[in-house]
Parts: C-alpha cells; structure tokens; sequence
C-alpha cells in the first residue's frame, strides 16, 4: 500500500488498529537494507506513530537504527530528538535550534555509573607485599574473600566496564611510599593515587579507568614496602 500527501504537515501512509494489540501499518522487507515502511518528509513527519502503550517498537531485535548524519554534523534539532554524530556518539536534544544537544554515550566517554554494594577484588597480602618499584596487573571483575584472597564472585564488574570507583588502601607499610593506579598496562608513574609513611594505614577513594580488559595497573613508589587493597563500590558502562 501506497499512500502520498503533499500538504504541509501530512501523512504519506497511515493505518488503524482497533483490537487489542493491534497494528495500525506492518512493513515486512526481506532485502538487505529493505525499509518495510519508510516515511519522508520536507517540513514536517516522516512517521507518526499514535500507540497507547508506545510509539515505536522494535519487538524482534529490540534494536532502533539511528541514520548516519550529514555532513554539516547534528545541526539545529527540535527539543527530545535523538542522534548520532560520524564518531558514534549518542546525542539528545534538549531544546529547539542549533547547538542544543547533550551527550549521552559513546566510545570516548564513560557512560552511565553503577553504584554497587562494595567488594574486594585484590589484596597483596594474598601473596605478597608491594616493595618499591613492584608492578602488577589486577583484574578487577571478581570479587575476592577477604580473608582468604580466593574467587567467590566472578564477573560482578562486567564486560564493557571502562572505570571504576573504588576505595584504595595500604596497609603494614615500612618507608614513606605511594601508590599509583592506572589502566592496565601502563607504568608510566605521572601521579600517585595514594600516599604514607611507614607504620601507618592509609585508605583514599577514587576513580579508576580500566582497560579493554577490566584491569588496573598498580604500581609501587617512593621507598620500604606495603600491602594494597582495592575494594570496588561502582563502574561505569
């Protein structure tokens, strides 16, 4: 079924369903980029969907495919539209004009935070104790005993974690030290996440970006020795 309309503000094609559940337009495509019902318009609505329990639903896949912008990049939008700009960044539109748009997702950013109850997921004393210049990789996805440094949670920072918060401490140290934390595979020391003396416990929080792999590089610093431990309280996905 075809329909056109070339008044402003019109409907190209419009159905009605009256029985419960029912559907007002079905468009089925088995092409590969096959439109099953495809809506254009100059100065208006392409689609308008009048549900009672929503507008649009994408009942197979779940998946809503947003078209690749223009080249003039997201340009004036209309209050609650949503797109995505050439580096796929997800943006909303909080109000009418150009400019007027808020990132909400992305490959650069960190997305949405998840507070979590804590738990630990490394404690050196489970082997052994930092000294000065020592540097270990630790996985930050599962929760560890903390009187026994075995697994008894695995997985509850999941895949596609890109930081964490989290309460670093060091415990039974000798020498005045720091501690640095970065993502996984960098040793690069630019900062110390936390610092003491010796004979002391010491307990800072913090934010920590993860690599592609949920892990945290931690490296010791300054002079003697100390334990770490890295207790988890949310990630960001």
């Amino acid at each position: 079924m075809l329909g056109a309309s070339t008044g402003i503000g019109g409907v190209g094609l419009g159905g009605v369903g009256s029985g419960q559940r029912g559907s007002g337009v079905v468009g089925v495509a088995n092409g590969q980029f096959g439109s099953g019902v495809a809506g254009s318009a100059t100065n208006g609505v392409g689609v308008v969907g009048l549900g009672g329990a929503a507008d649009l639903l994408a009942g197979a896949s779940g998946i809503v495919a947003l078209a690749e912008p223009g080249t003039d990049g997201l340009g004036s939008g209309t209050r609650g539209d949503l797109a995505h700009d050439a580096a796929g960044n997800l943006w909303h539109c909080f109000a009418d004009g150009t400019g007027n748009w808020l990132k909400l997702a992305g490959p650069a950013t960190a997305g949405a935070f998840h507070p979590v109850a804590a738990f630990r997921v490394f404690d050196s004393r489970f082997p052994s104790i930092f000294a000065t210049g020592n540097s270990r990789l630790v996985r930050v996805a599962d929760a560890i005993d903390v009187d026994t440094g075995v697994v008894r949670a695995p997985g509850l920072a999941p895949v596609g974690a890109t930081a964490v918060t989290a309460n670093l401490t060091i415990t039974g140290t000798s020498g005045a030290g720091f501690v640095a934390v970065n993502p996984g595979g960098d040793n690069d020391v630019n900062s110390s996440s936390i610092n003491s003396a010796g004979g002391v416990t010491v307990a800072n929080a913090g934010v920590f970006k993860l690599d592609a792999n949920r892990g945290l590089q931690v490296i010791a610093g300054g002079a003697g020795s100390a334990h770490v431990l890295i207790d988890i309280t949310g990630y960001y996905l």
